[in-house]
C-alpha cells in the first residue's frame, strides 16, 4: 500500500451506493482513497484478480450470492485482504459472526459518515497487517522448531565414523548436522583420553616443573615458555597464539587445562599469564607462539 493512497474496491449490486461512497471519500488526502467498484461477488473477485486493492467494502446481497456466505467466499480466495463488510440492518449477533469468521470490521449502509468510515478502512488494514505479519512470524517458529525437533528423533549415524545420514540419503559429519538444524556451532580442543592416546609421546615426556618455566622475567620468560611449547602439538601452539592476539581469555583457559595433561608446569605458568593478561603476559605469551 502506498503510504498516501489506499486503494479500495467496494463491491455492492447498487451502483449509487458506490458512487456516495466515492464521494465521501474524495475529500480526503491523508490517506487519498482511489475508489473502484464491482456490482457481484463474481465481478468482484474478478477486479481483484486483476489488480492490486488495500481494503474491500463488501455488501452481504448481491446478485450472485447473501448473508454470510458472501463473506466466507470472499474470504476463503483472498485470505489476507482485510474485508469491511456492509451490511442493510444494524444486526449485532450478524456482526458478531462476521468479525468471528474473521472480518475486520462491519457497517450499517447509510449510517456512516466519513471520519468513520476512514477510521474503520485504516484499522482494518493496519489489524490485517499485524495479523499477516504474526502468521509469518509464527510460521518462521514452527519451521524453527520443527528443525530443533529432528535433532530429539532417531538419528541413523555410522557407528565407525559417526557420520549422520540425512533425509536425503547422504552421509555427513556430526558437527555439519548438527549445525544445519539447530545453529550450534563448535570450538575442537583434544580431551585428555584423546590426548594420552593420539600424542603419547608428549604425554610420556617428563614436565616441566613450575619452577622451570618464569623464574626468569621478559624475554626470559619467553624463550623458556617457547621452549616448552615446542613439545605441544602445533595447533595448541596456534590456538595460543590466535586466542593471544584475539585477547580471547575464555579460549586461553580452555587451552590451559589441555596442556595441563601434558605439562602441568606449563599450564600453570600459562594460566598465571592469562589472568593478569597484561602488558607483560602479552610480551611473554606473543613471542612464544610466534
Amino acid at each position: 500500500m502506498n503510504p498516501t493512497t489506499v486503494r479500495l474496491l467496494v463491491i455492492d449490486d447498487d451502483p449509487v451506493q458506490a458512487r456516495a461512497i466515492e464521494a465521501i471519500l474524495s475529500v480526503y488526502t491523508e490517506p487519498r482513497f482511489a475508489v473502484a467498484d464491482a456490482l457481484s461477488l463474481a465481478a468482484g473477485t474478478a477486479r481483484l484478480r486483476e489488480g492490486e486493492f488495500d481494503a474491500v467494502l463488501l455488501d452481504l446481497t448481491l446478485p450472485d450470492s447473501a448473508g454470510l456466505e458472501t463473506y466466507l467466499t470472499m474470504q476463503r480466495q483472498f485470505p489476507n485482504l482485510p474485508i469491511v463488510v456492509l451490511t442493510g440492518t444494524d444486526d449485532e449477533n450478524l456482526g458478531m459472526r462476521l468479525v468471528q469468521a474473521g472480518a475486520q470490521d462491519f457497517l450499517v449502509k447509510g449510517q456512516g459518515t466519513g471520519p468513520l468510515l476512514v477510521r474503520t478502512l485504516r484499522y482494518a488494514i493496519e489489524r490485517q497487517r499485524a495479523a499477516v505479519e504474526r502468521e509469518r512470524l509464527l510460521g518462521e517458529l514452527r519451521r524453527a522448531l520443527a528443525e530443533v525437533h529432528t535433532l530429539s528423533g532417531l538419528l541413523p549415524i555410522c557407528a565407525h565414523c559417526k557420520k549422520i545420514r540425512d533425509d536425503a540419503g547422504y552421509w555427513t559429519h556430526v558437527e555439519t548436522y548438527v549445525h544445519q538444524h539447530s545453529g550450534a556451532r563448535f570450538s575442537h580442543g583434544i580431551c585428555p583420553d584423546c590426548m594420552r592416546q593420539v600424542y603419547p609421546a608428549q604425554v610420556g615426556r617428563a614436565p616441566a616443573q613450575h619452577g622451570d618455566v618464569g623464574s626468569h622475567a621478559g624475554s626470559s620468560d619467553a624463550e623458556t615458555i617457547r621452549q616448552a611449547l615446542a613439545r605441544l602439538p602445533t595447533a595448541m601452539t596456534e590456538g595460543l597464539r590466535r586466542a593471544t592476539l584475539t585477547a580471547d581469555i575464555d579460549r586461553l583457559r580452555a587451552l590451559t587445562e589441555e596442556i595441563a595433561v601434558v605439562d602441568p608446569g606449563l599450564a600453570a605458568e600459562l594460566s598465571r599469564l592469562t589472568e593478569a593478561f597484561d602488558d607483560e603476559s602479552r610480551t611473554a605469551l606473543l613471542p612464544a607462539t610466534a
